[in-house]
């Protein structure tokens, strides 16, 4: 191993360059996690309307969104919470007014 600032020859454990002084990270942020993150190229991050409809089922939008945003698909982890979130906005709304609806009639 070198060091990033002046080249000089490194061990695996060294935290500072003995040569210059210079700290470094001695861990690897791509293993982290226990795994090694793959790079994503931007490109191939589209939102798959196929997945983005089953989203809407809120369970397996959760799922989806977890795993497109744990291999590092951003904006599809985005869209599929959007998708999986909306029908149960929308219900809660409608329960809300058709409830209140209903109480107001009942007075």
């Amino acid at each position: 191993m070198k060091c990033p600032n002046c080249g000089g020859s490194l061990s695996e454990n060294d935290i500072q360059c003995p040569y210059c002084d210079t700290f470094f990270d001695t861990y690897d942020d791509d293993y982290q996690l226990g795994f090694k993150i793959q790079k994503v190229n931007p490109e191939d991050d589209k939102i798959n309307i196929l997945i983005l409809l089953i989203s809407i089922i809120t369970p397996v939008g959760l799922t989806v969104a977890v795993v497109y945003y744990l291999i590092g698909y951003v904006k599809c982890a985005k869209a599929s919470l959007i998708a999986a979130f909306t029908p149960l906005v929308l219900a809660i709304a409608g329960a809300l007014v058709f409830g209140i609806a209903e109480l107001i009639k009942a007075l």
